[in-house]
């Protein structure tokens, strides 16, 4: 109760820090909970699935109520966010069990509705910068986890057989190693250009540096091929661009 006392009154005042907090814990969306807090105290089993929808929407409404609607026109990526959530929409109408997809196109509008409200409530740099902090946050806490359990022996069932050995794979809390993976790579090249973008503050710099060198083992250890070859490819089209 204190700490959700303490997150909201930080939101009231600094929306931004609402957004921060979203991003951040997006790599644990996926965490169960299996075991009650006490003997009359429960959490959802998915908590974060709950938490995060709630932070992202309270956020967009309350940034908007605030500061008034955006004026500005939205720029072309909201273009692919919103066809890639028709297409989910469409494809799940079209599964053999759609109601199982819900929760999936729930989190894709979440998602969309994150877009918005950073948009909308970010209006200067130092704005940005917080939820950017969010990010490096989210990158950092994926990636330890990931090294954690490669070190702990926690791995998905996913794994290979290499020279007559068995290879395991750390997943996180995502639901395949791929997918951990993907989220890493998307992350990786944001905290590099930080931490080599010396018009930045130090320490969020110093955040990024560290963010990017505990990604590195994550990504190798989840042995996810297809994410570190795009990894290099994206990274060289940013640097072309």
């Amino acid at each position: 109760a204190v700490l959700l006392g303490a997150i909201v009154l930080a939101v009231v005042r600094r929306p931004e820090y609402g957004l921060a907090l979203a991003v951040a814990i997006t790599p644990l969306t996926g965490l169960e909970i299996g075991q009650p807090l006490g003997p009359n105290v429960s959490l959802p089993r998915e908590p974060f699935k709950l938490l995060l929808p709630l932070i992202v929407f309270g956020v967009l409404v309350y940034g908007a109520l605030l500061q008034g609607p955006d004026r500005r026109k939205l720029p072309a990526v909201f273009a692919g966010i919103t066809l890639l959530i028709g297409v989910a929409l469409i494809s799940s109408f079209q599964a053999l069990e759609p109601s199982e997809a819900f929760a999936d196109v729930f989190l894709l509008l979440t998602a969309g509705a994150l877009f918005v409200a950073i948009l909308n409530t970010c209006r200067r740099r130092d704005q940005l910068l917080v939820v950017v902090v969010g990010a490096l946050l989210a990158l950092l806490i994926a990636s330890v986890h990931g090294v954690v359990q490669h070190f702990e022996g926690v791995f998905s069932t996913q794994g290979f057989v290499f020279g007559g050995e068995s290879v395991g794979r750390v997943q996180g809390v995502f639901g395949h190693p791929n997918e951990y993976a993907g989220f890493l790579a998307m992350l990786l090249p944001l905290a590099v250009a930080i931490a080599a973008t010396r018009e930045l503050p130090s320490k969020l710099r110093l955040l990024a540096g560290v963010a990017a060198l505990a990604a590195v083992p994550a990504l190798n250890y989840s042995y996810a091929r297809t994410a570190t070859a795009t990894l290099v490819l994206g990274a060289l089209f940013w640097l072309l661009i």
